[in-house]
């Protein structure tokens, strides 16, 4: 059986993993730019909505349609930027 991309709401314990699989990416750069990473972390924060967030989640058809409880695995979609 094959697997299905489905989109999720974000959850509040999202932000944490999302936070840092950004700063993960955009941390060399903006140590490049010279930027305040404080103000960089503080800006991200401001500019992470919850309602905004959709996480892509790769989920199998066999479990869909055995009714049992999906298993996810997970990567956010980010809206807006952060510097």
């Amino acid at each position: 059986m094959s697997d299905q991309f489905v989109l999720r709401l974000a959850q509040l314990s999202d932000f944490a993993f999302c936070q840092r699989l950004y700063f993960e990416g955009m941390g060399s750069i903006i140590e490049t730019l010279k930027l305040d990473m404080a103000r960089q972390r503080e800006s991200f924060g401001q500019q992470w909505r919850l309602a905004e967030q959709r996480y892509a989640s790769l989920q199998s058809r066999a479990t869909m349609s055995a009714g049992c409880k999906p298993r996810r695995r997970t990567m956010p979609s980010f809206s807006g930027s952060f510097i």
